[in-house]
């Protein structure tokens, strides 16, 4: 809470442009470094193959990796695409000098 009053406060100082985004489904395009298997859902099991396990290549909601992953990928893009830079007091802002 504290860099967010920060940034607004700055903001409406110098009239800067605030934007702030909500990613729908975000979990779900981050992707796994590691091997992970899970069993079928119910009702997608086959009877005949008893014992299969799934791969999984995408983090899925309830993953204990999917948070990571998922601030790693957009990390990777804001830093490496957009050219921002991650402030150091607050891991969760980005700045870029335009």
């Amino acid at each position: 809470m504290e860099s967010l009053r920060a940034i607004l406060a700055l903001s409406a100082q110098h009239g800067f442009k605030i934007r702030q985004i909500d990613i729908v489904g975000a979990f779900l395009n981050g992707y796994l470094d590691e091997e992970i298997y899970m069993n079928p859902p119910k009702g997608l099991e086959d009877e005949s193959d008893s014992g299969l396990v799934w791969q999984l290549v995408k983090a899925l909601y309830g993953l204990k990796q999917s948070g990571r992953v998922w601030n790693q990928r957009i990390h990777d893009f804001l830093t490496t695409d957009l050219q921002f830079i991650r402030v150091r007091a607050d891991p969760c802002i980005y700045i870029r000098d335009d």
